[in-house]
């Protein structure tokens, strides 16, 4: 499978994904927050990623709200970073709506680093991919 590396500025949120520039993610782990990790992602979730970028400037064109090439894939409703406990509780209700009840973005990184190890993925690149700064 594929894949390419997508980043977002450090400090914030991994679902704020900007533009086609890379930009990095903060590790997980007090002694690790200064220090960014990058986040792999199948070439298919970059393409739709870019692909949902070019509507959103077409869309912020069409209503003469201007567009710069490092804006927000995911903004909140002003544009601006997500805060975290915003996030969570936009992704929480997301889900319910959708029949996934207890879903939360802190979920979904435990659920993809099982599914990671599942697949056979040797557990110390599960686990900086997840983020996670040591496995005992």
């Amino acid at each position: 499978m594929a894949q390419s590396r997508l980043r977002c500025r450090p400090g914030g949120n991994p679902a704020n994904r900007r533009g086609n520039e890379s930009r990095r993610a903060p590790a997980q782990g007090r002694e690790d927050r200064r220090r960014p990790a990058a986040i792999d992602l199948p070439a298919k979730a970059t393409r739709v990623l870019s692909a949902h970028q070019l509507e959103q400037k077409k869309a912020r064109l069409a209503l003469g709200l201007g567009w710069t090439p490092d804006a927000f894939v995911f903004p909140t409703i002003e544009g601006e970073l997500w805060r975290p406990r915003n996030f969570t509780k936009a992704v929480t209700v997301m889900a319910k709506a959708l029949g996934v009840a207890g879903f939360s973005p802190h979920a979904g990184r435990h659920v993809h680093f099982t599914r990671l190890l599942k697949a056979g993925i040797h557990p110390k690149v599960a686990q900086v991919r997840a983020g996670i700064p040591a496995c005992q």
